[in-house]
């Protein structure tokens, strides 16, 4: 993938400088956590969970997507199961459900039928309980709506009585871990620095290639990827390529044999990588590459390990995303570009990428950056939407891209991804909620996530230098 990087600073620049070791980010640690109900957990001191009154259905769907119904008969819900025949509820009782949560996960879940007022309600009593840094932990899901990943409700509960809210911080001795839980309870990531803007923020803007790399694990670990390391070898080929581009004075995939600056490796090098050209600083060049669409999801994918960072003086540059080693990993979230709860997005785009994935290419005046959300690739996505909500002013116009609905022909299953790019730049220091709705492997899904966009389109480490 190739294309034109407009993103010089202008005027002179005095670099913010704060940084974080590559490898005080690291690998983050998911922890896998197994559903229990709340009788297992009586020695825990557990904030309670909220009560429905039942009202002729249970605050989640079924299995099928499908609400599930029963009557209420004075003190008692009838409910009626087309394979497991009428099942009658009372006071005390456990309600089990099997249902698929927002991240398509299957699961069991289960209420308590108790007395609300005049009549009966439901509660929660399912938790998810597991174990990181020998600290034992539970997940619950306070207001009781299926999902464990609300921040403003459900908490998380270490070692029987503290109580932080999901999402938070999580300390361990000296050392502080971000947390991401999945809406099922499945797992829970922990690790450092995952946030998004944090990962914008802590770099060091020295203009090496190392402040690059490490800017582009950051971002790879706030969203759940683990880092990429270089190769010498496919570095050397990324050099070859951009010495034949330099040659032919043009920014390109292939190379022609019957040229004097042909090489095999440097072909190879092409083919596989995403080129770019204007950009003479790693962090600009790295970051020219992930506001883009179509060159950002190769570059976020989870399987990529090994990958060449290469960037000419002259500011071409190249980043290797298909002829290195791939790592096994256990795939099953897909990943939102920005994260949910991001406070530095940078609002701008030019759109200048090729192919372009706007119809008529980039308008004068730019674009939003993309707001993307990609799948796993054996999740079979269909009739997928993304509608993108500006707080205080409703809904964003812009291009939508679907696997059904490809930007770009080339890409007949748009990289798996849904895409929203804004048809203006979005609005500065403003929130933003994202909701993408479709069918995965069939069934209903959707997801929502919330980000706010930066004060302006300087990076983090650029800010407060003297621009023109």
């Amino acid at each position: 993938m190739g294309h034109f990087v407009r993103l010089a600073l202008c005027g002179t620049i005095t670099f913010l400088v704060v940084h974080v070791a590559a490898e005080d980010v690291g690998k983050p640690i998911q922890v896998p956590l197994k559903a229990v109900t709340l009788d297992t957990l009586k020695s825990w001191e557990l904030p309670a969970t909220q009560v429905h009154p039942f009202e002729g259905k249970l605050p989640i769907k079924d299995a099928s997507g499908l609400d599930v119904k029963g009557r209420l008969d004075q003190d008692q819900i009838y409910y009626v199961n087309p394979l497991a025949g009428q099942k009658v509820f009372k006071v005390g009782d456990k309600w089990a459900i099997d249902t698929r949560f927002a991240d398509n996960t299957a699961g069991r879940y289960t209420f308590l039928i108790e007395k609300s007022g005049t009549t009966l309600g439901v509660r929660s009593y399912t938790a998810m309980q597991g174990t990181f840094k020998n600290r034992a932990f539970v997940l619950l899901d306070l207001n009781g709506n299926g999902s464990f990943a609300d921040a403003d409700t459900d908490v998380m509960v270490f070692e029987q009585k503290t109580v932080i809210k999901v999402g938070e911080r999580v300390q361990h001795e000296k050392d502080e871990y971000e947390s991401k839980v999945a809406p099922s309870g499945s797992s829970v990531t922990f690790g450092k620095g995952m946030g998004f803007s944090n990962a914008m923020a802590t770099v060091k803007a020295d203009g090496s290639i190392d402040s690059g790399l490490t800017l582009w694990n950051n971002i790879r670990v706030s969203m759940g990827a683990p880092p990429v390391i270089r190769d010498a070898k496919l570095e050397t080929w990324g050099y070859k390529h951009i010495a034949y581009m330099k040659a032919v004075g043009n920014l390109q995939h292939h190379e022609d044999k019957g040229n004097a600056a042909y090489s095999d490796e440097g072909h190879r090098a092409g083919m596989g990588s995403c080129l770019g050209r204007g950009s003479r600083e790693p962090l600009g060049a790295i970051m020219g590459q992930l506001m883009c669409f179509l060159h950002r999801i190769p570059l976020i994918q989870p399987h990529l390990e090994s990958t060449s960072f290469c960037v000419d003086p002259a500011g071409w540059s190249a980043f290797d995303h298909a002829n290195g080693a791939r790592r096994k990993f256990d795939w099953k979230d897909p990943l939102a570009y920005p994260p949910d709860g991001t406070t530095e997005f940078l609002p701008y785009w030019s759109g200048n990428e090729g192919p372009s994935p706007i119809p008529g290419g980039a308008p004068k005046g730019g674009v939003g950056q993309p707001v993307t959300l990609t799948f796993p690739p054996k999740q079979i996505i269909k009739d997928a939407k993304m509608v993108l909500n500006a707080e205080g002013d409703g809904e964003v116009e812009g291009w939508v891209s679907s696997p059904t609905a490809p930007a770009v022909a080339m890409f007949s299953d748009n990289l798996n991804t849904v895409c929203f790019i804004a048809k203006q730049p979005l609005k500065a220091n403003s929130g933003y909620t994202a909701t993408v709705t479709g069918t995965m492997n069939g069934q209903a899904y959707e997801k929502i996530w919330k980000f706010k966009t930066a004060a302006n389109n300087l990076p983090p480490w650029a800010r407060g230098g003297r621009g023109k």
